[in-house]
């Protein structure tokens, strides 16, 4: 007979490893979750500000300029510079200026110009500017 015999025994061996692959997998699910996470609130944070930052510039153009014509989805400001939306770009005389912007909408009234700008992400800014 052996006495006081140390050591693992298969079972023992096999439970412990169950338990720390289900450990294991839960911590990565929770970290590839997060991760994900933290990647779509940085797109959308990314094209807020983008979006953002394209009707500030427009609304300053505008602003500042003399003669405003918009139709067809362009905007001419002093019959110079002209603002289109290409492929999910706004241009200003064929230069790239912004990016990932999904809709460029200029409606000119009688007193005033309504912009509306979304991103691909979703995100949309308006803007009204009263001419004087």
């Amino acid at each position: 007979m052996i006495k006081n015999e140390k050591g693992v025994t298969l079972i023992e061996l096999i439970v412990s490893l169950a338990i720390f692959s289900a450990i294991i997998s839960l911590t990565l699910s929770v970290l590839l979750f997060g991760s994900r996470t933290f990647k779509k609130l940085t797109n959308e944070t990314n094209d807020l500000l983008n979006v953002s930052h394209a009707i500030q510039y427009l609304t300053k153009e505008i602003r500042k300029a003399d003669k405003i014509e918009a139709d067809n989805g362009r905007l001419i400001l002093n019959e110079r510079d002209v603002y289109t939306l290409e492929n999910n770009v706004i241009l200003k005389n064929r230069t790239p200026m912004f990016y990932n912007i999904e809709m460029l909408t200029i409606v000119k009234l009688s007193s005033r110009i309504e912009v509306t700008i979304k991103g691909v992400e979703g995100e949309k800014v308006e803007s009204t500017i009263y001419l004087r």
